[in-house]
């Protein structure tokens, strides 16, 4: 009796034994883009991955180079120059640096090796570098066979010391002659450096979330079709 039932039976259900249905899979997806989702929340709560960045390389340098320096103000400056600080062109240019750091309103200090020295003029505080008298003064804030050095500025107010970590590196130190190269660290720069890695890089499970929840969606908007052939 083909096409046709016998009274009293229940029809074959047609999907018995077939795949789940487009419903469960959508559901499926929707846990998933959940946990993906607060996977996501939980990354950007942690603290981010900051190798390579600026902060990080002072940070090195000031525990393994400068051990001895007292490095608790909010902005440290990493001046390295092959030439050595103590020459007479390397010496002018990081002072005439310091100066300009100093002539910010946003700065209320600056202390190097360029003015050590209150009142004193650029050979006299290039000097006081070069003999044995600033050994017990400087030494700490000197590295590398007197080829880097520490500069340490202490912000006006604390609320411009993020956006004075900013022109430090775009303006303040940019462009300098020779082979110099500085990085910009300190709490404020690690600050900085922290919002514009998250910024730049979203959580992975996050990306992945966008994707799950489309075809999450997709399944659970399909209607089932009508079976191939009509019981009657």
């Amino acid at each position: 009796m083909n096409g046709t039932s016998i009274a009293g039976e229940r029809p074959a259900d047609p999907a018995h034994g077939r795949r789940p249905t487009t419903a469960v899979l959508g559901g499926a997806g929707l846990l998933v883009t959940v946990a993906l989702l607060a996977t996501a929340v939980v990354t950007t709560r942690s603290p981010l991955d900051l190798s390579g960045s600026e902060w990080q390389t002072v940070a090195r340098a000031l525990g393994t180079r400068f051990p001895d320096l007292e490095h608790s103000t909010p902005i440290e400056v990493l001046w390295a120059d092959p030439r050595g600080i103590g020459g007479a062109e390397a010496f002018e240019t990081i002072s005439a640096s310091v100066e300009r750091i100093g002539a910010d309103p946003e700065v209320a200090e600056v202390v190097s090796v360029a003015n050590a020295i209150p009142e004193a003029t650029i050979e006299q505080a290039r000097a006081f570098l070069n003999t044995p008298l600033s050994s017990s003064a400087l030494d700490a804030r000197v590295a590398d066979d007197g080829r880097s050095t520490i500069i340490s500025i202490t912000p006006a107010r604390a609320g411009g010391a993020e956006a004075l970590v900013g022109r430090l590196r775009t303006d303040l130190l940019a462009e300098l002659p020779g082979p110099i190269s500085i990085s910009v660290g300190g709490d404020a720069a690690r600050a900085v450096d922290a919002r514009e890695r998250a910024a730049g890089a979203p959580p992975v499970a996050l990306v992945l979330a966008v994707p799950a929840a489309a075809v999450s969606l997709l399944l659970l908007r399909r209607r089932p079709g009508l079976p191939s052939h009509v019981v009657v």
